[in-house]
């Protein structure tokens, strides 16, 4: 944390306060105009370094607007979108442009090929909270045989082969 953590949470307070958050359960789904604000106040990517377009706060920072959305039930991705996908971005060394993002873990049956001058994910990842929403997908895939660690894949939803099915979050 740090010296602007009060007033990261108090100010997130008064956005969500002034926007209105959704209180039935379960949400009709994200509030657009909720995220619209956060995200032009450059709350959704506190946490984020500023090199990959983040404010490049502490972790301490993020964590104190994630908590105040939550306290006053506002239904958007902050945890997915900031604090895992343009973060796990980050660190993978790719800048998200996206609007909204969510992040997934792929399993062995997950992977990345090339096909002429595009690389393709290839697999099916479920249980992706906010996938109806989000314009990107940032999925974690195990490590290949022999390799010392993950990789990430950075998935535009819009691409051909992009299929989602919605479920009911009763969160």
């Amino acid at each position: 944390m740090s010296e602007f953590t009060t007033e990261l949470a108090e100010t997130t307070a008064a956005i969500i306060e002034h926007v209105g958050a959704d209180a039935d359960t379960p949400a009709e789904g994200m509030s657009g105009a909720l995220w619209t604000q956060l995200a032009d106040g450059g709350f959704v990517t506190v946490g984020v370094p500023e090199t990959a377009g983040g404010g490049g706060a502490a972790l301490g920072d993020a964590l104190a607007v994630v908590t105040t959305a939550a306290r006053h039930g506002a239904v958007v991705p902050l945890v997915e979108h900031g604090i895992l996908a343009a973060w796990l971005a980050a660190t993978a060394g790719h800048v998200l442009t996206s609007e909204i993002a969510t992040a997934a873990k792929g399993d062995a049956q997950c992977s990345v090929r090339r096909h002429g001058d595009n690389l393709l994910f290839d697999g099916t990842v479920t249980g992706v909270p906010y996938a109806a929403d989000a314009d990107t997908l940032v999925v974690i895939l195990p490590p290949n045989p022999g390799a010392g660690g993950s990789s990430v894949a950075v998935v535009a939803m819009s691409g051909s082969g992009a299929d989602i099915s919605a479920e009911t979050d009763l969160i």
